[in-house]
């Protein structure tokens, strides 16, 4: 996953030598420091090289080349109190309930950079942008789990800690084309991206025990499944939008179609069995029922393939030059994350599967229930739903040397009925959001900014235990969440 956010670094490093936040689901807002200090509301106004993500229209009103590149350094703080158990007898079987757990502390950074050159096309001019960026990005890590002793009394340091990961890098390289019409009034712009997914996902999938009797007793009546996945795609996508400048005003619309990116990779689907002696010898060895209940380790190998459905989007903005020195702007912004449905990991190509006796048919049939059910897909399916976002933003030029930018934004729920609150995705509830930083500018040439912003999730308390799909997996995580969302964001500009 490390190779194209080195990639997009370098392009930044280059941008520097030559001189973001997630909101509903995992839409990355904070491309660029000017439209993240203005919580987000930019697309009216798109008059840097992040208009390639905002609004490539913007682009044709820039009547100067520039050169620019950002860093966002993120930290998600992240609190869990789990409440899972098992079965309508609420049994524990190895989740840390009742302790607030934090997110595995990690500070990650966002790089982007983006060139705009105004060149002669058709007899006529045109303004082209070539940029680097993430429109997606998620990264968030927890370990919640660890084997009860009546359930495997070896099972201590023969499990993982980063048990619940979802580290998700989705970058767009992009080519942006503007033009400008009815005396630099209108313009038109569209980008057309090149898009790479990086997916670096661990889970706990607590399955069912399939054996029956004293074998699958309540200690004994889930076994987890530690899965590991790691791979990556390539995609295509869309981004377009108009803008309109009257009198002090400016209007803006914007659509993106991200197309669905397939994503391959090697995946580790590791088992650890319960535990009882006494029960595994009253079986013979490479039977399933000695397979599940003696305290072995699997470590199963595979090739995995998912598909990553990515939310469409529109939005509609407005700008006002209220004064000379005092610009206003509202977004508003409609992503469709009905479409993101989850993940699904369709496995093949296994190794390392255990050896089974098979003999006459009722131990072949044994065998092949034991190999389908240590062979089965991962499914976290998500019942999202399309989420709003509004930002306001105002940006005051104090003096010639040094611009103000300040915002807010309140950022909808994807997952509003919390159906599928998980750690892997902390989507639980209407976000507000609070920014504010400064822009420095170095002559007419070169500008430096810098911004801070927060987002606030509000608590959610929840004891559902859903089964989307009916695979008889709880698809939700139970418990108390609370988080928040801390970055800071450097960029660099440079106009020739």
């Amino acid at each position: 996953m490390g190779i194209v956010k080195f990639a997009v670094g370098g392009l930044l490093g280059m941008a520097l030598l030559c001189t973001s936040v997630a909101a509903g689901g995992f839409e990355n807002t904070a491309v660029g420091t000017t439209a993240a200090g203005m919580g987000g509301a930019f697309r009216s106004i798109a008059d840097d090289w992040t208009a390639a993500y905002y609004n490539p229209a913007g682009l044709a009103f820039q009547k100067d080349n520039q050169l620019g590149g950002y860093a966002s350094f993120t930290q998600l703080r992240n609190e869990l109190s789990p409440n899972y158990r098992n079965g309508a007898n609420q049994t524990e079987f190895g989740v840390i309930n009742n302790r607030n757990i934090y997110n595995f502390h990690q500070i990650f950074y966002t790089p982007g950079s983006g060139l705009v050159t105004r060149l002669p096309f058709l007899n006529n001019e045109m303004v082209f942008g070539f940029s680097a960026y993430q429109p997606f990005d998620y990264n968030i890590n927890w370990q919640l789990y660890q084997p009860l002793t009546v359930y495997n009394d070896s099972a201590y340091g023969r499990y993982p800690t980063g048990q619940f990961k979802n580290d998700l890098d989705v970058v767009a390289f992009q080519f942006s084309a503007a033009k400008s019409f009815n005396d630099d009034k209108l313009a038109v712009g569209i980008g057309l991206q090149r898009l790479r997914a990086d997916l670096f996902y661990n889970d706990v999938v607590f399955r069912p025990n399939p054996m029956t009797g004293e074998l699958a007793a309540d200690q004994w009546s889930i076994v987890p499944e530690f899965v590991s996945v790691n791979g990556n795609g390539w995609g295509w996508g869309l981004r377009g939008g108009m803008m309109y400048k009257f009198n002090k005003g400016t209007i803006g619309l914007t659509a993106a179609i991200p197309f669905d990116i397939t994503i391959k990779g090697s995946a580790d689907l590791n088992y650890l069995m319960p535990k009882n002696f006494a029960l595994a010898n009253k079986y013979l060895i490479g039977t399933p029922e000695y397979l599940f209940i003696a305290g072995s380790d699997l470590h199963i190998t595979a090739d995995f393939e998912t598909k990553l459905k990515l939310p469409m989007s529109v939005a509609a903005a407005f700008s006002y030059q209220a004064t000379e020195k005092l610009t206003l702007a509202v977004d508003a912004e409609l992503m469709m994350w009905s479409r993101f449905d989850g993940y699904t990991f369709s496995y093949s190509n296994f190794s390392n599967l255990p050896k089974l006796s098979v003999g006459d048919s009722a131990q072949r049939a044994a065998a092949g229930a034991t190999f389908a059910y240590l062979t089965a897909n991962t499914e976290r399916p998500t019942n999202w739903q399309s989420a709003a976002k509004v930002a306001l933003g105002a940006r005051y030029d104090l003096m010639s040397s040094l611009t103000l930018i300040a915002g807010g934004s309140f950022d909808q729920s994807a997952d509003r009925n919390h159906e599928t609150s998980t750690p892997q995705l902390v989507d639980i509830g209407n976000k507000l959001g609070l920014s504010f930083g400064g822009i420095v500018h170095a002559g007419q040439r070169f500008d430096l900014s810098l911004v801070l912003n927060w987002r606030h999730y509000p608590d959610l308390s929840t004891t559902a235990q859903n089964d989307l799909n009916g695979d008889g997996i709880v698809d939700s995580f139970p418990g108390d969440y609370k988080a928040q969302t801390i970055e800071t964001q450097l960029s660099f500009g440079y106009r020739f």
